[in-house]
């Protein structure tokens, strides 16, 4: 598999930007917006597949997306969204203090640690776990 190069300057990239087959060369991405829709996920997602280290938000909206997205994510991740209907229903590492924005899909079953900070979490209503919500965080049950 080759290796894409891009532009140090990129911010974002979606499926729809035409990248199935390549990886990106950690040391040198600037990725912070991943957004990935469509019907299944990207060839270019093998598991375990890092994300980006210098990403901030990644936006999952594929109902059939269940892999697994890394033993650690970025430090500097703000938003981590998968829609209602994502089947994503994988342990999540230890979720980063910069986290703002959560929102899982209805299959979610694994035990939650929400950071402090945390402003907007989507929880599934089934969720077998208790979840401590700091307070002022906004909950939504979906």
């Amino acid at each position: 598999m080759e290796k894409l190069q891009l532009p140090a300057s990129l911010l974002s990239i979606s499926k729809d930007d035409r990248c199935e087959g390549h990886v990106y060369d950690e040391e040198d991405f600037t990725l912070q917006v991943l957004t990935l829709d469509g019907l299944e996920p990207p060839i270019w997602v093998v598991p375990p597949t890092p994300l980006p280290p210098a990403l901030k938000m990644c936006i999952i909206k594929i109902p059939e997306f269940n892999l697994p997205i890394g033993a650690e994510l970025p430090r500097g991740l703000e938003e981590l969204v998968f829609s209602a209907d994502c089947d994503f229903n994988q342990p999540l590492p230890e979720l980063p203090q910069t986290l703002r924005k959560l929102r899982l899909g209805r299959h979610f079953t694994h035990p939650l640690i929400l950071p402090a900070g945390i402003q907007e979490v989507s929880l599934p209503l089934a969720l077998p776990y208790r979840v401590k919500v700091p307070h002022g965080a906004k909950v939504e049950w979906v």
